[in-house]
């Protein structure tokens, strides 16, 4: 069973994965709001599980054009115990924001990736367009994932 943001495994107990899933729902809120104050126009799809039988992944969050169809996708991550306003507190070199396995399978690629500090206070915004030459892959025990430089993405307060 997948989600839009968590797969669910044969061997991890409901309870586990659906307490992942309702705290994530904070930072989608955060984030949408932020947009939202912005002066943009938004849909908002990372609130709820989609059901298992559909296999695309709408996303997070759509803004939307003037018309009211969909211009670009905005994806949200949130690190549950990083606390950072910027560049200057975060303490890693890189940024984590995307497993590999995952990244190939959206169709369309978000514009931005928004990842939440733990209080849902911060973000910093990554410009998937123009970044993308600038991802680094990092090696984990059980995955790839794509990571950018911490000076990289733009720190917006939500």
């Amino acid at each position: 069973m997948i989600n839009n943001r968590f797969i669910v495994s044969k061997s991890e107990p409901w309870e586990a994965f659906s307490s992942r899933f309702n705290d994530s729902i904070p930072s989608v809120e955060a984030v949408a709001n932020h947009l939202k104050n912005q002066g943009y126009n938004i849909e908002v799809n990372g609130l709820q599980m989609r059901d298992p039988d559909v296999k695309e992944d709408s996303g997070d969050i759509w803004v939307l054009k003037d018309d009211g169809t969909r211009d670009y996708r905005v994806e949200v991550r949130q690190l549950t115990k990083e606390e950072f306003t910027s560049a200057d507190d975060f303490k890693y070199p890189i940024m984590t924001f995307y497993f590999v396995i995952d990244w190939v399978k959206l169709r369309p690629k978000p514009k931005f990736v928004f990842i939440v500090n733990k209080d849902c206070t911060h973000a910093a915004k990554i410009d998937c367009a123009n970044e993308v030459k600038d991802f680094v892959t990092t090696s984990a025990p059980k995955y790839s994932s794509y990571a950018v430089a911490k000076d990289k993405p733009e720190y917006v307060t939500l």
